[in-house]
């Protein structure tokens, strides 16, 4: 019953206090305070508090003070209350919201950055971007061909890329199965591009641009780092489209 009473509303002592009452009928706050084992001073607090709630009531009997606990169905009324109290906070906020939206977006926008690990932690950036309408790929490139697990699940990838229709325009370093990876995801929605002479990057990691969103994945490592901030990735998104044409297109022949 205790907890129940706590998820009314209800701190701890609150909810020893009226069972408390509850149970001893009319009572003194020493009678009370020895039930609970709070102290006397800390219940007086305590019933004044259920006092103001409606759920005890105080009456003198000869020079004694006494608190009657009311009966348990004034906690239905008070919820009952507090459902209305609720719905017409609802109803004041709602009609305040533009103002709270004004003032937030008058603020400049922090970027959101949040890290993954491991291959399903990989695998939730690579999903999210699949909500985009264009994905940019710059690739280190790679000189050994990622774990088959993740191999299995860029091949779902790209193909689900594919059939949502995302364009997608992908600069990568050279990588040993390279004309072997051009032939498999090159496509009218999927462009690839070659950096030359770039065969020497130290690890493999993407980085990918959509949305409001920059990811950075490293394969070698399984982790990724997600940055969310509109005006970085429009400046992300600019760079990389001014570089695309300056990179010669690649003969798959």
């Amino acid at each position: 019953m205790d907890k129940l009473l706590e998820e009314l509303g209800f701190s701890r002592e609150e909810s020893q206090t009226y069972l408390a009452s509850l149970a001893l009928g009319p009572a003194t706050v020493a009678q009370i305070a020895k039930k609970t084992g709070i102290p006397r001073s800390s219940t007086y607090l305590l019933i004044e508090s259920l006092i103001k709630l409606g759920l005890v009531s105080v009456s003198s009997v000869g020079k004694k003070t006494i608190f009657v606990a009311a009966s348990p169905s004034k906690l239905l009324e008070l919820l009952a209350s507090r459902k209305s109290d609720l719905a017409i906070l609802e109803a004041k906020l709602t009609t305040s919201l533009p103002q709270f939206r004004s003032i937030y977006n008058s603020m400049p926008q922090k970027p959101k950055i949040l890290f993954y690990e491991g291959f399903e932690g990989v695998k939730t950036i690579l999903q999210d971007s699949l909500m985009a309408k264009e994905i940019l790929v710059l690739c280190s490139g790679y000189e050994k061909p990622v774990e088959k697990k993740l191999s299995d699940y860029l091949d779902q990838y790209c193909d689900e890329v594919d059939r949502k229709g995302i364009s997608t325009l992908e600069l990568i370093g050279n990588a040993p199965d390279l004309p072997a990876y051009l032939r498999r995801y090159q496509s009218e929605l999927h462009h690839i591009k070659v950096f030359p002479n770039s065969n020497q990057d130290p690890a493999h990691i993407d980085k990918l641009i959509y949305g409001d969103k920059i990811a950075y994945i490293s394969y070698d490592f399984l982790n990724g780092t997600l940055i969310e901030n509109k005006a970085v990735a429009d400046f992300e998104r600019y760079q990389f489209k001014v570089l695309w044409p300056t990179i010669p297109q690649v003969d798959t022949a």
